[in-house]
């Protein structure tokens, strides 16, 4: 509901497009991409393949457990662990804990694009190898999607 707010409620494809834009805001940070299966939560059948950043598919695999949560359908252990269906990953780390990072990343660089440009500059870049300027403020080791400050 906390993304519904600062972005407005919005498809899955607008959610992954703004955790993409503002998680890595007025960067030049480039992204890795891969081909990834978007899976109809309707049907659970494959429809089709998109090039999505690592953030982008934490924001699908997140966009599909709100989808189950709404609708009522059974929400399983495993399910709050963010696993991506090309286990590009091996470590899940739970889907709350990661959200905090990209809620805060966001909302902080969406007050920056409002023009507060005082505010701290928070990034979301998984492809940056661990250095003195990650905030880990999950407690999780090793977290794969952690915050810098640029």
């Amino acid at each position: 509901m906390a993304f519904e707010l600062l972005f407005g409620q919005s498809s899955r494809q607008t959610f992954r497009d703004n955790i993409q834009k503002y998680s890595i805001f007025g960067t030049r940070i480039k992204l890795k991409t891969y081909n990834y299966p978007i899976v109809n939560t309707k049907t659970g059948r494959t429809d089709s393949h998109e090039q999505l950043t690592l953030n982008q598919i934490w924001a699908e695999e997140f966009y599909k457990l709100r989808h189950r949560i709404i609708h009522g359908d059974t929400v399983e252990f495993q399910d709050f662990l963010f696993a991506d269906l090309l286990k590009i990953i091996k470590k899940h780390n739970p889907h709350f804990y990661i959200a905090v990072n990209f809620f805060l990343a966001c909302v902080l660089n969406k007050l920056r694009e409002l023009g507060f440009n005082n505010i701290p500059h928070f990034v979301i870049n998984p492809d940056a190898k661990n250095s003195p300027i990650d905030k880990n403020i999950s407690g999780i080791q090793n977290e794969v999607f952690k915050i810098q400050i640029i």
